[in-house]
């Protein structure tokens, strides 16, 4: 911490503060949704275990392209696509007990088809960013709106928009439901933290250090916070220095 005195109380005292120095950062708005994962390409095989001849089929398993999936008694059937195998669940009966439904998903890249408010319908546009997020895992995901319908869902008031999202480590299934954010109005701007902002009632102050160690309350004027940051459009310059207001002191003046 830096020792400092205090140009803007009526005692000048000395007190214990941290500075900080104003940067750049980044500021965006969002729109929050969420929606079910899609495998981008899919191949489902009926097959009837009677005829199947590699009865040692692993679930799970991921094949290349070109790759004998399964062989029956008439035919070989070959991966199309890189994937992984897996068996989807059916109703006891429809298929009869000898038979079942092999999947072959590539999972490489995960779609998203997510319904939007008609309102975000001037913002959405494909190339948008988006993170996507999952209970079960605690990193994030990157993807980008890959489509946007040209049509309203009149019953729901709502437009359909598609994101592809990465997954080279193939951690997302098909069926999971994710938590989506859509990132827009994205700017570079000078930012502080939250807790080096005074507000009081309409207007915002910060104390800021001068070159002679001294600090004065000063009148800023503040745009969009992210992740307890403030940006600054006006009173401040990149370099500034700042104090962070932990107490209460600074804030009697």
């Amino acid at each position: 911490s830096t020792p400092l005195y205090s140009s803007a109380a009526s005692d000048v005292y000395k007190r214990q503060v941290i500075v900080n120095t104003v940067s750049k950062s980044t500021f965006y708005e969002s729109i929050e949704t969420f929606g079910t994962a899609l495998s981008l390409k899919n191949k489902n095989y009926r097959i009837k275990k009677d005829e199947i001849l590699n009865e040692n089929i692993i679930i799970g398993k991921i094949v290349e392209k070109g790759e004998v999936v399964f062989e029956t008694t008439d035919e070989k059937i070959i991966a199309p696509f890189k994937g992984i195998l897996g068996k989807r669940e059916i109703a006891q009966g429809v298929l009869g007990t000898e038979s079942f439904i092999l999947t072959l998903d590539d999972t490489t890249s995960i779609l998203l088809n997510i319904k939007v408010p008609e309102i975000y319908l001037n913002i959405l546009k494909p190339g948008l960013s988006a993170e996507v997020r999952s209970d079960s895992f605690k990193k994030k995901f990157y993807g980008t709106i890959e489509s946007v319908s040209s049509r309203v869902d009149p019953s729901t008031r709502s437009v359909l928009a598609s994101i592809i999202v990465e997954n080279k480590d193939l951690k997302l299934i098909p069926g999971m439901l994710l938590d989506i954010k859509i990132i827009y109005d994205k700017k570079e701007q000078l930012g502080i933290p939250e807790n080096s902002l005074l507000i009081q009632g309409e207007t915002a102050f910060v104390y800021k250090v001068l070159e002679d160690n001294t600090v004065d309350k000063i009148k800023v004027k503040i745009g969009k916070r992210n992740f307890g940051k403030v940006s600054i459009i006006d009173g401040l310059s990149l370099g500034d220095k700042i104090c962070l207001l932990y107490t209460s002191d600074a804030a009697d003046e």
